[in-house]
Parts: structure tokens; C-alpha cells; sequence
């Protein structure tokens, strides 16, 4: 079957909004995970940045995964860190079509709701699916990356690294 859609080259307001909350929540958690890295590893903010900074999300999850093997040794951050990557792989998918995404609309959809168009599998490399968006779905979705915020600022402040270690003076 051949989708026949045109660019939405522009948004409603409302998607803006939302997007940019996603976004910032997301960079937002991207930064927690980084720095639960560098608290656990004992790291100052500078080594740290030299560690984890332009890494991707599958590097930091990486890095996360391991950390129970010699640097988290209770067992309940662990666990808690191990749900905490999980609940953030589900999501970062949503996120990249959200950052990387083509919205388009269907002529023949009376309510020209915006698509975010996806690639899940390979026949959708060819004709990519769609999938229409509103802003309080977007909305529900900045809640969920808000909670994965709250989440990793919690296990963040249970290895007390809210700080940075008194040894780093210019971060």
C-alpha cells in the first residue's frame, strides 16, 4: 500500500512546546546518567567529561551496566540502576524519532493530525511507517521522561553523588 503524505513543514505551537520539553528532559537525564558514572567511578566532573562526554546513550548504558561489577556494591542501587537502564532503553527510541524524525500529514485525514514517521524494521526502510501525534501525547511522554529524571536523581543522591568530590576546585 502506497502512503501519500505531504511534509508538515510546520507545526502547531503546542508541538514545539512539547518536543522542546522532551528534549530538555532527555538532555537532562542523559547528564544524571553521565554523572552517576562519574560519582560511582569517583570521578571529579573533569575526568569525568573526559570519560562520558559526546558518548551516546548505548555507551553510557554500557558503562551503567558495569558499574555493579566494581563500583556499585550494594545490591539494592544496583537493582534499582538495572530498572533504571531498562526503563530508559524502552524509551530512547521515542526519543531519537522525537530528535530525528519527518512529520508529515495525510491529506485524506480530515483531522490532519501531524505523523512522526519511523523506521522500526527493514520493510519500513522503504516505506516508513507513521503514526499520528498529538501534543498531549507528547505531553504524557515528557512526564514519563520526567520520571526517568526523578528516577536517576535519586539513585544519583543514594551513591551521594549530588556533589562533585572536594578533590575537583574548577568544574
Amino acid at each position: 500500500m502506497v502512503r501519500v503524505q505531504r511534509v508538515a513543514l510546520e507545526l502547531d505551537e503546542p508541538y514545539y512546546t512539547e518536543i522542546g520539553a522532551i528534549l530538555h528532559k532527555w538532555a537532562t537525564l542523559e547528564y544524571l546518567l553521565q554523572n552517576i558514572i562519574w560519582r560511582a567511578m569517583k570521578l571529579d566532573n573533569k575526568q569525568g567529561r573526559v570519560l562520558t562526554m559526546g558518548m551516546g546513550i548505548n555507551g553510557l548504558v554500557g558503562i551503567l551496566r558495569n558499574l555493579p561489577r566494581r563500583w556499585i556494591s550494594d545490591e539494592g542501587i544496583a537493582a534499582e540502576l538495572s530498572k533504571l537502564i531498562k526503563a530508559v532503553q524502552d524509551k530512547v527510541e521515542m526519543r531519537n524519532y522525537l530528535s530525528h524524525g519527518v512529520w508529515t500529514i495525510d491529506p485524506q485525514d480530515a483531522s490532519q493530525t501531524p505523523q512522526l514517521n519511523y523506521m522500526r524494521i527493514g520493510s519500513e526502510r522503504i516505506m516508513p511507517g507513521a503514526e499520528a501525534i498529538t501534543p498531549d501525547q507528547l505531553r504524557e511522554f515528557a512526564m514519563v521522561v520526567t520520571k526517568l529524571d526523578e528516577w536517576a536523581h535519586g539513585i544519583l543522591v543514594t551513591i551521594g553523588g549530588v556533589d562533585a568530590p572536594a578533590t575537583d576546585q574548577t568544574s
